[in-house]
């Protein structure tokens, strides 16, 4: 079937066109005889195909297309012999002239683009044509608004932005940043109180692994952040204790791994619990360690029977 001949003699306007299928759109697109090409395509800037019975349903899907300025139509049918490749395009052949090739079972017809000579959507924004009484708008990218997209949108101020409310709003052109405020940490949009600031201090003092034995025990404790006493250079012992220090208990707890720098953060650490030879009896717990600077805080769990006990290193 030859659809040439029909398109080789008449001018184009969508709007006039597409009202026959009972579309109704504020874009008007020309295509004019003169950019109708048989046996020709353009290669490199197809943004969908799609399949279509005719030529005419071609240009209608590039029509409501708000990217597509030019279409190829394949006028050797496929799926069967029912439908025909539409291959849509974001650009003509009079910006890349190059890129119109020779292919013997195409047709390429291409409409007047607005965008290819207008260049004053800025900030990277896609120019779409035929739309406004420009011929053409500017499709801003985030952060962006305006006539031409000129416009820098200060989410802070219109408080448009997502920033947790423990954190600062910092506006940049096209972006925002959110900064937890001091005494939370997180990325911004998730902020939670600093385990450096908001902790419980663990008094005991039969705590410490030079301390004698008893039957003080951590099952009763709540889970959340710790710090042993109010000194510096306290911290949970690192290797499994020797046979006659206790804490306070009979089963002291040592931290397994080195203590975090204050670059590594909140860290997972593991407590092992000594009993008589046994270095790692039976229970383990996982906790969250973080290097305060001067101190150490633990973020620990009750113990899953008594006798265990946490303890702490002033060595």
């Amino acid at each position: 079937m030859e659809f040439s001949l029909l398109f080789m003699f008449l001018t184009w306007t969508a709007v006039m066109t597409y009202l026959t299928f009972g579309i109704e759109r504020d874009r008007k697109m020309f295509f004019p005889d003169y950019y109708f090409f048989a046996e020709r395509r353009l290669v490199k800037h197809t943004i969908a195909t799609k399949y279509v019975k005719n030529f005419d349903d071609c240009e209608l899907l590039c029509y409501l297309n708000d990217s597509c300025v030019s279409a190829n139509f394949k006028k050797d049918p496929e799926n069967g012999g029912i439908a025909y490749a539409c291959e849509l395009n974001n650009a003509t052949h009079l910006e890349h002239e190059v890129d119109l090739i020779t292919d013997i079972v195409f047709y390429y017809r291409g409409s007047e683009n607005a965008c290819s000579k207008n260049q004053l959507c800025q900030n990277n924004a896609a120019c779409q044509s035929g739309f406004t009484i420009k011929g053409y708008r500017c499709l801003c990218p985030s952060g962006f608004e305006g006539e031409y997209c000129e416009k820098d949108i200060d989410e802070c101020k219109t408080n448009s932005h997502d920033c947790n409310t423990n954190a600062y709003c910092y506006n940049t052109e096209g972006l925002y940043h959110c900064f937890c405020k001091p005494g939370y940490i997180g990325n911004g949009r998730s902020c939670t109180v600093d385990p450096c600031q908001l902790h419980t201090i663990l008094h005991d003092e039969d705590r410490d692994i030079e301390d004698v034995g008893g039957s003080e025990c951590d099952r009763q404790l709540n889970a959340g952040w710790y710090r042993f006493l109010n000194k510096t250079g306290i911290r949970m012992p690192t290797t499994c204790p020797p046979t006659d220090t206790r804490c306070g208990t009979s089963w002291p707890g040592w931290l397994e791994g080195v203590h975090p720098t204050v670059e590594d953060g909140i860290v997972a650490r593991t407590v092992y619990f000594r009993r008589r030879q046994n270095c790692k009896e039976l229970a383990v717990h996982n906790i969250d360690v973080k290097n305060c600077s001067s101190f150490f805080v633990y973020f620990l769990r009750p113990t899953s029977k008594c006798t265990y006990r946490y303890c702490y290193s002033s060595k």
